[in-house]
């Protein structure tokens, strides 16, 4: 336990403070179609929890998507009568409260100073402010991590049951919003069972114990998959598709969805069981669709390993990089809506973040034996976002460790300065220096992030018929990253709708330009050139009439169609 009252005053100011500053962001960012608009899995979510609402709690498929979350939502929905505004509030809380709990960690595992410090750090950590306001996992995820974290401080050598058992039960929970967080159960199993000091017997016992606390919370979901798809899945039913996603000869690292442009969870699924099954001929159950992608995977592992290597180095490097990589919608359009967000991630992101971490690490080695666990779940969960893909939020399991050690470099930096030899000292720096290079490294641009943004709010807006507010929003999107591919296609359809055939001809050519293989930018473009040329020829344009026919000729040489039109358009122009 931690003691003291001073320890539970501090948490308790330091939950006052975040609580503060999470909503002023979310009453700053109220009212703007960045919040208004649900996109992505945002929309996922809001759906599976309407309907567990509605009293289908048990469904009838194996999950795809980690259920913990959508449950929250759903009970949150039953209570305050299915207000997303209601969610973003109560993951205001925990938010909060996940900076109590790094304080109180940090307060036992480091020291009573690097405790507050760290609760003060994850209080202003933008990207936690930006995860706790969305309707996505990444709040409720970072709230159980930090929860992990301080059932890990409490645990005593040798443990008591209650301790292990409350560990098992808060990575258990861990892993019902993050599949790959059963590392977590890896880790702390092998570190209890082989801990010093304890007797062996003992510690293992309480490693059986702690998996037992993780199968009382996983346990159910896999008896659930069983009946309702007659397979055993601990969790869910996705790892082949993301494995491959991430491991192929196209894979860039990020998410690329593997029917080009059809990302949208809304179809993403179905898409990724219909070409399973297409190549195998037959009906898959979701273990075999699971492993006909896993296997895929595997194949170009063992036919381009060095590719691989060099891949999983990129996307090393992307995990760990400072930029915050969007999923569907990006932090920095947030920050550029609401002052707190913009000041706290001026001063603290994840560039910032990870060399102070790295130089806490050097200034806490002489306690390494008692955050050996620390270390050991940083590098696993590491290890297991880079068989993937990249996105900011896959990382948020390490935001709360690195926040401690770089608590306990914000204020052990005085002391280790003045007690450290000036060689000892100028290594320290110069480790600290070289992950600051490293992390800091541009591979993308925070414009390119809010284009991202911009497209997929348009693409909503399209949804709810709001063609205006689209139109605007593909736009920006465009004026932010000019060779944004498929706001140009998407903006040429509106215009088109509008008539505006020239505006829309004007951006499928440019969507064409900056993707020579993009399919569908090239069926709209002939399809506009041909409707151009008829509409010109019926106006008695010849010229302009010819000229779109034979655009479209140069798109699609046996496109017989419009060789026709064109041989009459000229036909008649020959005539006396």
């Amino acid at each position: 336990m931690v003691k003291g009252r001073g320890a539970i005053a501090w948490a308790l100011g330091i939950f006052a403070f975040a609580f503060a500053l999470r909503a002023l962001s979310l009453w700053q960012l109220s009212g703007s179609v960045l919040l208004e608009t649900l996109i992505g899995d945002a929309i996922n979510y809001d759906l599976w929890a309407r309907e567990l609402a509605a009293g289908d709690w048990l469904g009838d498929e194996a999950y795809f998507q980690a259920p913990l979350y959508p449950h929250f939502v759903a009970l949150v929905y039953l209570l305050f009568d299915g207000e997303p505004l209601a969610v973003r509030c109560v993951q205001v809380v925990l938010g909060a409260s996940s900076c109590a709990l790094l304080t109180l960690t940090g307060w036992r595992l480091l020291s009573p100073q690097a405790g507050i410090a760290a609760g003060v750090l994850l209080a202003i950590y933008a990207p936690a402010i930006f995860g706790d306001l969305g309707l996505q996992k990444t709040g409720m995820s970072s709230f159980l991590v930090c929860l992990v974290l301080f059932a890990l401080s409490r645990v005593d050598d040798p443990p008591k049951r209650s301790q292990v058992l409350a560990l098992g039960l808060a990575t258990g929970a861990l892993a019902l919003t993050r599949e790959n967080a059963l590392i977590f159960v890896v880790v702390l199993a092998l570190w209890l069972a082989l801990r010093n000091g304890a007797a062996r017997a003992r510690s293992v016992a309480g490693a059986a114990l702690f998996v037992a606390g993780v199968g009382l919370i996983l346990l159910p979901v896999a008896l659930r998959n069983w009946h309702v798809a007659d397979e055993f899945h601990l969790t869910t039913s996705q790892f082949g598709p993301n494995f491959y996603i991430g491991n192929n000869e196209f894979a860039d690292g990020t998410y690329a969805p593997l029917v080009p442009r059809r990302g949208d969870p809304r179809v993403e699924r179905l898409d990724l069981i219909e070409l399973a099954e297409r190549s195998v001929g037959r009906k898959l159950s979701p273990a075999e669709v699971s492993g006909w992608y896993t296997d895929r995977a595997l194949a170009y592992i063992r036919a381009q390993p060095l590719d691989w290597i060099a891949l999983n180095a990129r996307k090393l490097a992307l995990s760990l990089n400072a930029i915050e990589l969007v999923d569907t919608k990006d932090l920095y359009s947030h920050v550029d809506l609401s002052v707190v967000m913009y000041l706290t991630n001026a001063v603290l992101h994840f560039g910032v973040l990870a060399p102070l971490a790295a130089l806490g690490v050097w200034i806490t080695w002489r306690q390494r034996k008692t955050l050996l666990p620390l270390y050991l779940l940083f590098a696993a969960y590491t290890a297991s976002i880079v068989p993937f893909y990249v996105f900011a939020r896959y990382r948020v399991a390490l935001i709360p460790i690195l926040v401690l050690f770089a608590g306990a470099a914000v204020v052990g930096l005085p002391r280790f300065v003045r007690g450290r030899a000036r060689g000892e000292l100028v290594t320290s720096l110069g480790l600290a220096l070289v992950v600051a290079i490293v992390c800091n490294w541009r591979f993308f641009d925070r414009d390119y992030m809010r284009s991202v943004t911009q497209y997929n709010l348009g693409n909503e807006l399209v949804v709810v018929g709001k063609i205006d507010d689209a139109m605007a929003r593909y736009q920006r999107a465009i004026a932010l990253h000019a060779d944004n591919a498929m706001a140009n296609l998407n903006l040429g359809a509106l215009l088109a709708r509008r008539d505006d055939l020239y505006g829309a001809r004007a951006h499928y050519e440019r969507a064409l330009e900056i993707s020579p293989g993009y399919q569908q930018a090239r069926t709209n473009l002939l399809l506009t050139y041909e409707e151009l040329g008829h509409k010109h020829a019926e106006r008695g344009e010849a010229s302009l009439a010819v000229d779109n026919f034979e655009r479209a000729i140069a798109l699609d040489p046996g496109n017989s169609s419009v060789r026709d039109a064109l041989a009459r358009l000229r036909g008649n122009a020959s005539r006396p």
